[in-house]
């Protein structure tokens, strides 16, 4: 959503991306407001925890269906825990060519020479528009996370980055 992350600074010696705290904040604050609305809609009565609890336990021994309105902020958790990872710790990328090593807010993931391939996997949405992911593939199939959007030049543009920085390739999946 508003979570991107952008180039801080790129030169021959140094990339490094980085995640704003501001953006994550203005995320989690979407978040929060729309489940907030989502779970007033939902739950009659707030005036205690077993009150609430028997709530759903009513509405959905009643109507099965209700149960993935309530799961449903489940499958935001990975974004939540992100941004408030972000807000936390910060979220930096650090792409050190003169050691020719990547690191994850200052902590050393891999070298260079285990990189063995940048790559953007499309994720298929039937109802929006497709998204994509961006990963580093190091030391023998491991995976490291760096972004996702819907927009895919602004994720090739990364990727196209990061491979220069680590001298390799940039693998498209579907």
């Amino acid at each position: 959503m508003f979570n991107h992350i952008s180039i801080k600074k790129r030169n021959r010696l140094e990339l490094i991306l980085t995640r704003s705290k501001i953006k994550a904040v203005l995320e989690l604050c979407f978040y929060t407001t729309f489940f907030g609305f989502w779970y007033t809609a939902l739950i009659d009565d707030f005036s205690s925890f077993n009150t609430i609890k028997q709530d759903i336990i009513t509405k959905v021994s009643e109507q099965k269906m209700l149960i993935v309105f309530f799961i449903a902020p489940l499958f935001f958790a990975k974004r939540i825990l992100l941004n408030v990872n972000t807000i936390i710790s910060g979220n930096e990328y650090t792409f050190n060519s003169t050691r020719k090593k990547i690191y994850h807010n200052g902590k050393e993931v891999c070298h260079y020479h285990q990189v063995e391939n940048i790559q953007i996997r499309r994720i298929y949405n039937s109802e929006d528009s497709d998204s994509y992911m961006l990963t580093i593939i190091y030391s023998g199939m491991k995976k490291f996370f760096i972004a996702e959007s819907s927009d895919s030049s602004y994720i090739k543009e990364i990727a196209a980055s990061i491979a220069d920085a680590c001298d390799t390739k940039v693998e498209y999946k579907d």
